[in-house]
């Protein structure tokens, strides 16, 4: 049987999508900056640690980015 999905939820995933990408852009953009075992200035021996703790910061920070945009985005703003 063929799953059929509503318009909200291809939007859904299509949002999703779009938040991993930004989630994996700033994982890279870490990695370039800090190198393959460290990740806020703490040196991590294992290079899976180092990618462990990369992606949850990665993460924070995209959510971090998202969650100021919408308080951005719902503040009243002074008109001249």
């Amino acid at each position: 049987m063929k799953k059929v999905f509503t318009e909200d939820q291809v939007a859904d995933i299509a949002d999703a999508d779009m938040r991993m990408e930004r989630i994996f852009d700033e994982a890279e953009a870490i990695l370039k900056a800090e190198g393959h075992y460290h990740v806020q200035g703490v040196y991590y021996a294992n290079q899976g640690d180092a990618t462990f703790q990369r992606m949850l910061l990665a993460e924070q920070n995209v959510r971090e980015r998202d969650r100021q945009m919408d308080r951005w985005v719902a503040e009243p703003r002074k008109t001249a």
